[in-house]
């Protein structure tokens, strides 16, 4: 049986107002990091693979802190890759200027 118009409406506003929660509880902390880009990429990963993780961690409150520790530790690992690769291929600031 198909559901009227209505009662899909309703089942996004439930799927809406769900979400809105569960951002309210994560603004709710008092870390101020930013998430960032690899903190959100973090976040997607928990959310599809280990959604019981994700929900453990939006209803202790401390969600915002995890994906900003994530955001921080893949932004550190990206600058020494970065620089290990600058030292392997011989690129300096001259090199650069050139």
């Amino acid at each position: 049986m198909m559901k009227n118009f209505f009662e899909k409406s309703d089942e996004r506003n439930t799927e809406s107002k769900d979400e809105e929660l569960r951002t309210s509880l994560v603004r709710d902390s008092k870390d101020q990091r930013p998430i960032g880009r690899w903190g959100r990429m973090h976040g997607n990963y928990l959310k599809a693979m280990h959604p019981e993780l994700y929900e453990h961690l939006i209803l202790n409150g401390s969600l915002h802190r995890h994906l900003a520790d994530a955001n921080e530790r893949a932004e550190s690992m990206m600058e020494r890759l970065i620089d290990q690769m600058k030292q392997q291929e011989g690129i300096t600031e001259r090199l650069k200027a050139e």
